[in-house]
């Protein structure tokens, strides 16, 4: 599973949904970002991840979770990336699970140069076309 980047009815914030998922490598999520960005015209000023950190559910989900928002954390720091800002965590109503809420104001320009430092551009391009061609649509 890949993370999902949501369009919010507030203009210039996405969420990206899937941060809590064992499968996506912290410098997937910040990939996603760039590539929604460039290619599917998901522009923002500010991208929200919302975290499960703990709770009834105490899992490899949970845990995960936790994990993946101190990595990410540390990746957008040490790359100087953007801003990222986090909450303390609050029991969320619905589920009794307790979760952080952070907004990254990303340096989109330094994002896309380490992509394509990094090599993993034109791999994430490929595989956008890939998924644009199996839809049969273009948002492009």
């Amino acid at each position: 599973m890949k993370g999902e980047l949501m369009e919010m009815q507030c203009c210039g914030v996405l969420e990206y949904y899937g941060i809590n998922h064992s499968d996506i490598a912290v410098d997937d999520m910040l990939l996603d970002i760039i590539i929604e960005r460039e290619f599917d015209g998901l522009r923002s000023a500010h991208v929200i991840f919302n975290t499960v950190v703990s709770g009834e559910n105490t899992d490899d989900y949970a845990t995960s979770g936790s994990r993946r928002l101190a990595e990410l954390t540390r990746l957008i720091n040490a790359e100087d990336f953007g801003t990222i800002l986090t909450s303390s965590a609050k029991r969320n109503p619905n589920s009794g699970n307790w979760v952080k809420c952070s907004v990254f104001t990303p340096k989109f320009g330094k994002i896309q140069q380490w992509a394509q430092h990094s090599g993993r551009w034109e791999q994430a391009v490929e595989d956008r076309r890939y998924q644009r061609d199996r839809w049969g649509f273009d948002r492009w």
